[in-house]
């Protein structure tokens, strides 16, 4: 609870109200001192997890001196220990070791971030041991919030891999889409919340009129009349960021008169049967088969 209204108040401090800073101001006086946190036994990620949190709260409720030094020592060793770790968790104990006063294993982090980081023109700045994690797009958000504090001059490549990824695949989660909405916010570049698309398409060597439809999505529709002969279509993008779309020629017709296509777009019709919890295209099915049509 602390790290999500902390991030609310890091961006926006008129957002969280007196009565939920003092909440909040009740529960770190009494996290200050829980034994579960602060004892010789716990781990280091436990102190890291709440030093990460609870940084958002040293300005109403600075940590007590004592509680401080007893997590510092626990950071002593951490860029050891996150060495064979995504590079999102390396990056949110980046965040604590600079902040609190760590700056050899600050550097030492950086050197290895800066090291693995691979930059795509269209992917942005993103890291392969974050790839493949479930809460990638969170771990990027550590990202996001490290090179802030570190490097922002790097934002716009690393807040790009975010972008790419909701134009590719999705976000996930209603967590990792709120981790991924904070990034976008907390590296607060205004080209990135401007409404209006600057894509200009030319048919033909002369512009054309585009449709906007919500939110910055623009598109562009031929009457058939309109595709008697071919056209020469160019896009030009002069949005700051990389951005996606389609040239789709759709038409209607019943089911049983979709054929083969061999013009530049393909369309085929199969028929698909669950055998053994996998799809299988086949050509009959038995009584008590699962099956579906598919187009390809």
């Amino acid at each position: 609870m602390l790290e999500i209204i902390g991030k609310v108040l890091y961006l926006d401090k008129t957002l969280v109200n007196s009565d939920i800073r003092a909440m909040a101001s009740k529960l770190t006086q009494y996290l200050d001192r829980d034994p579960v946190i602060f004892s010789p036994k716990t781990s280091a990620d436990v102190g890291i997890d709440y030093l990460y949190a609870r940084r958002y709260w040293t300005e109403f409720n600075p940590l007590p001196k004592d509680s401080l030094q007893i997590l510092q020592r626990k950071l002593v060793n951490s860029s050891l220990s996150s060495a064979g770790r995504s590079a999102g968790l390396a990056a949110k104990t980046w965040i604590v070791s600079q902040i609190f006063g760590q700056s050899k294993q600050s550097m030492e982090i950086k050197n290895r971030l800066d090291q693995e980081a691979v930059i795509d023109v269209q992917k942005g700045m993103y890291w392969k041991s974050n790839v493949n994690q479930y809460n990638k797009i969170s771990l990027q958000s550590y990202l996001v919030e490290a090179y802030k504090i570190n490097n922002p001059a790097k934002l716009n490549q690393v807040t790009q891999w975010i972008y790419y990824n909701k134009q590719v695949n999705h976000w996930y989660s209603t967590w990792m889409t709120v981790d991924a909405i904070y990034a976008l916010l907390l590296a607060n570049n205004p080209k990135d919340f401007v409404i209006e698309n600057t894509v200009q398409i030319s048919i033909n060597n002369k512009k054309a009129e585009l449709s906007n439809i919500v939110l910055g999505e623009v598109s562009k529709q031929f009457d058939k009349v309109d595709l008697q002969t071919d056209l020469d279509i160019q896009v030009q993008n002069h949005n700051e960021r990389t951005v996606y779309g389609a040239v789709v020629h759709q038409y209607f017709a019943d089911l049983d008169q979709i054929k083969s296509s061999t013009n530049a777009l393909s369309v085929q019709k199969v028929y698909l049967v669950e055998r053994k919890g996998q799809w299988v295209e086949s050509k009959e099915a038995k009584l008590g088969n699962v099956s579906k049509l598919g187009l390809r």
